[in-house]
């Protein structure tokens, strides 16, 4: 998918709005990866290169983090709901078991299942403070997440959506940019 042509005006409103917000809310989907371009911390082109580790590795910086549908390093025993984190690859036994016995499955939301509460409150609230709200490489229609971007915008949130096809989002957004993650996210940036 090639990026289609960026208005500089619009390129250089929402740069504008991003450097000047106190509070940001980034919703990221499938779209956004490493091979995407989203910066390592340490590699040729990371992020304590082009910027000092000071304004980034601080208490404020990932203050925001929330992940609705968990993380795959954690895992849960199917029989008594224990959950612990578990970073070893590959797993020295699959499936792996709980020192119970029951299954291990990964701590993440399947299809069917619910996000977790806290999380889910802990997003809509980061929405509603939020002076902008990036939301890229998302299709913005898995609910009740996708509630969370047109929730914030009545309540005075800059909404900016990033993504190679229109979405139920793009309609509400102040700004809208059709492409990869990785070609206009650094775009965004490079004119901040």
């Amino acid at each position: 998918m090639r990026m289609q042509a960026l208005d500089a005006a619009e390129v250089a409103e929402t740069a504008r709005r991003i450097v000047g917000a106190a509070r940001i809310l980034v919703l990221t989907g499938a779209g956004v990866s490493a091979e995407s371009g989203v910066p390592t911390f340490r590699g040729p082109e990371g992020l304590w290169r082009q910027r000092r580790p000071e304004e980034l590795a601080t208490p404020e910086a990932f203050a925001r983090v929330v992940e609705l549908h968990a993380s795959l390093w954690r895992l849960r025993c199917t029989a008594c709901a224990e959950e612990g984190e578990d970073r070893r690859v590959p797993l020295p036994e699959l499936p792996p078991r709980c020192s119970g016995g029951g299954l291990l499955r990964p701590a993440v939301v399947w299809f069917g299942e619910s996000l977790p509460e806290p999380a889910l409150r802990a997003a809509f609230d980061a929405g509603e403070s939020a002076d902008v709200v990036l939301v890229i490489g998302t299709s913005s229609v898995v609910y009740p997440a996708a509630a969370i971007a047109p929730a914030a915008r009545p309540r005075g949130a800059f909404v900016v959506e990033v993504n190679p096809f229109e979405t139920p989002l793009t309609a509400l957004a102040h700004a809208s940019f059709r492409g990869p993650a990785g070609e206009i996210v650094p775009s965004l940036v490079g004119a901040a």
